[in-house]
């Protein structure tokens, strides 16, 4: 019952009594962190030379199809590797916070694992370098911004340090189109807060940065 409440809420809520239980998958382990990190002032990266959460190109191969995504997914590492003209890119988490942005579909990885968001509650965390259908948006040179992917997308989760990979039709990196992520931070997944409420937190790849 906990595994399938997991799957359809996203979330599986424990205890916070004086014997507290054990989510039922392994709970990844906080990263070291860096000996200088300063959160008081601002700064809670783990790599001092990169952006808190920032994207990156990776190659070229097949694509994600968002409608053919299953609910549940391995992430599997073979359409980036495959012959294809749709551009990939890598979000990564920089912070020393878990972040949610939306996908397509929830990715377990051969050994699924867990992740606390908040006091108590725990939910599937995204695997390392895993193929993920990732929600992105896209704005054009005028302004003006493209629908993309499919419309039915959930919450997923991805600890501090990891990232995954996503690929983006390449008209949509045309010349001065930029496609973003929206995402939130784990302190924000209490029930007294919501996206519609917080400030939106937002990652952006421009088409400049693509190699020649």
């Amino acid at each position: 019952m906990l595994i399938l409440m997991a799957q359809v809420l996203g979330l599986v809520s424990i205890p916070s009594d004086s014997v507290r239980a054990e989510p039922p998958f392994p709970v990844v382990a906080q990263p070291s962190l860096p000996d200088d990190l300063d959160v008081l002032h601002g700064d809670f990266r783990l790599d001092r030379k990169s952006p808190s959460v920032h994207i990156s190109f990776v190659g070229t191969g097949a694509r994600i199809d968002a409608g053919a995504v299953r609910f549940l997914e391995i992430g599997e590492t073979d359409l980036s590797t495959q012959a294809g003209d749709h551009i990939w890119l890598r979000i990564s988490n920089n912070s020393i916070w878990t972040i949610s942005f939306r996908t397509y579909g929830t990715y377990t990885g051969p050994s699924p694992e867990m992740v606390e968001v908040s006091e108590g509650k725990f939910t599937f965390a995204l695997p390392d370098g895993a193929e993920a259908g990732v929600s992105y948006s896209v704005r054009k040179e005028n302004g003006e911004y493209l629908p993309s992917g499919s419309h039915s997308a959930i919450l997923s989760w991805l600890p501090s340090g990891r990232s995954v990979i996503f690929s983006v039709d390449r008209k949509h990196l045309k010349k001065g189109r930029v496609v973003f992520v929206d995402f939130q931070y784990q302190w924000e997944a209490d029930e007294s807060y919501s996206y519609n409420r917080e400030p939106i937190h937002r990652t952006q790849f421009h088409s400049y940065r693509l190699p020649d």
